[in-house]
């Protein structure tokens, strides 16, 4: 989690990772003036084992990712969208994942045949 000054960014256009693909999150503002308060940054990092590593958090622009992960909730399932893999959990049925797909072609549809769990 980032904390950032009130009034500096009311949107998280332009915040992220310098270099490497990132999203962010708006956890809370600042009651004031609805700035962003703390914004929690999600991106793959990249160590080699026993390494060390240094990222640098920007407001100077940013790399999306080509594919951003989104989550979308009603009120019997939250959906998951990876890019190439969606997957669907009941909030009624016991069980880890009531629906998956793999998007095989790449295409960004999910086909019927590309379900994996039904």
């Amino acid at each position: 989690m980032i904390p950032l000054p009130a009034g500096a960014h009311t949107t998280t256009a332009g915040l992220g990772i310098v270099g490497n693909p990132s999203q962010v999150e708006v956890v809370n503002r600042w009651p004031q003036d609805d700035s962003l308060r703390h914004v929690l940054v999600h991106f793959q990092p990249s160590v080699a084992a026993g390494g060390d590593a240094v990222y640098r958090f920007t407001d100077g622009g940013r790399t999306a990712p080509p594919v951003p992960v989104t989550v979308a909730e009603t009120t019997g399932a939250i959906t998951v969208t990876t890019g190439p893999l969606r997957f669907t959990i009941s909030k009624t049925a016991f069980n880890l994942v009531d629906q998956l797909w793999l998007d095989q072609d790449a295409d960004g549809q999910y086909e019927a045949g590309e379900q994996i769990i039904a």
